[in-house]
């Protein structure tokens, strides 16, 4: 199974909550569909390790572009938090 997304559900005062999106890259259904095949490809193996879904982003501080986006690479709580 490879993790095709990730996103934040929710939180409460000690945990937070995000929904899960799995795909088994070894099924028939999915290598025959051109759509989702993509991640079969060895090359996106262990996606979520590697922070490429759509939470690993925002924690790794990649929705901005540009001016104003200095500070918050690589992270805010990396770099002993001298981030901002």
């Amino acid at each position: 199974m490879e993790v095709l997304n990730s996103y934040w559900v929710g939180d409460d005062g000690r945990y937070h909550y995000y929904e899960v999106i799995l795909v088994d890259s070894s099924h028939p259904a999915i290598l025959n569909d051109p759509t989702i095949n993509w991640i079969a490809d060895p090359a996106n193996k262990r996606r979520v390790l590697r922070g490429k879904t759509s939470s690993g982003q925002k924690g790794r501080g990649m929705q901005y572009k540009g001016k104003g986006a200095e500070k918050v690479r690589p992270s805010i709580r990396a770099h002993l938090s001298r981030g901002k």
